[in-house]
């Protein structure tokens, strides 16, 4: 008998982070490199998040193009939605102020630095009751704390007191999170997909990311946010006075982003996923019955 066909998808992939490092990172190390390149050898399927990951697969990995699958994930749209932005503020304990969001584990990679340094560029009279809400913990392998650096970063930038470093938070919790905020802030150096920023517009939010092939194949740039080529605070935090300074086009942006997140159901994710899977499911199967 055969051994049974397998499909494998990758969270990331380390010659692609390793790429885009953030200044200060570690690379990713060669035994994950290797892994995966006897992963992208030996998978009867790969299944990528975007186009532009799958061309790396061929081209960082060598995997045959014809092994390569491109299927966006999905989300969740009965627990992703628009609601009143005054509620959601109060539902998290920020009634009276306007809240700027990053979600996500907190390493280099994700780029929160920028954010903080943008955030001390775009102080003025206006915007004094602006606050950064930092959701998320410390990556699992870290070994120094990036949380403990980017505490003493805000310090530094005196905006430690319009900072909120929360930690994780409950998943049923985070569309309070999103609908509550002006903007949803992904300075990311590289992403294999913007699952945060389909959540954040699921929820009205509009997104200010990296221009970076995962976080732009679902933030349409001037449509539904902003995406900015590369980490430089000031470029950042003219995108962040442009939302501060016209709710009316942030609220647009937040509608054109409900719209273009409704195009990406956990439902249609699950059935193009076992469109990919059938025909090595199917020979699979009549192997057990009749097996050679």
């Amino acid at each position: 008998m055969n051994p049974p066909p397998w499909a494998h998808t990758a969270h990331t992939l380390g010659l692609v982070k390793n790429r885009q490092l953030a200044p200060g990172a570690e690379p990713e190390p060669g035994e994950r490199i290797s892994a995966e390149r006897v992963i992208s050898a030996e998978a009867d399927l790969l299944v990528a998040s975007t186009e532009d990951e799958g061309v790396d697969l061929v081209r960082l990995y060598g995997t045959d193009r014809d092994r390569v699958q491109v299927v966006a994930p999905g989300i969740d749209l009965a627990t992703f939605f628009p609601m009143p932005k005054d509620e959601a503020r109060r539902k998290i304990g920020f009634p009276d102020q306007r809240l700027l969001l990053f979600v996500g584990r907190l390493e280099r990679l994700k780029g929160v630095e920028t954010i903080l340094r943008a955030l001390a560029l775009a102080g003025d009279r206006r915007h004094q009751d602006v606050r950064l809400l930092v959701l998320g913990e410390d990556s699992s392998n870290a070994e120094q704390s990036e949380k403990d650096r980017l505490r003493g970063i805000a310090a530094e930038l005196g905006i430690a007191d319009r900072v909120d470093f929360l930690g994780s938070v409950a998943h049923h919790e985070l569309p309070y999170f999103y609908a509550a905020a002006e903007a949803c802030l992904m300075p990311s150096y590289s992403e294999s997909f913007g699952l945060v920023g389909l959540e954040a517009q699921a929820c009205g939010c509009a997104v200010i990311a990296c221009n970076v092939a995962g976080l732009a194949s679902v933030v349409r740039d001037g449509v539904t946010g902003y995406l900015v080529d590369g980490h430089g605070p000031a470029e950042w935090a003219d995108r962040i006075l442009r939302l501060l300074n016209d709710p009316e086009n942030a609220e647009q942006m937040g509608r054109r982003g409900v719209l273009l997140a409704q195009r990406f159901p956990w439902e249609l994710a699950a059935d193009r996923v076992w469109a990919a899977m059938e025909p090595l499911i199917a020979p699979a199967a009549q192997d057990a019955v009749h097996p050679t």
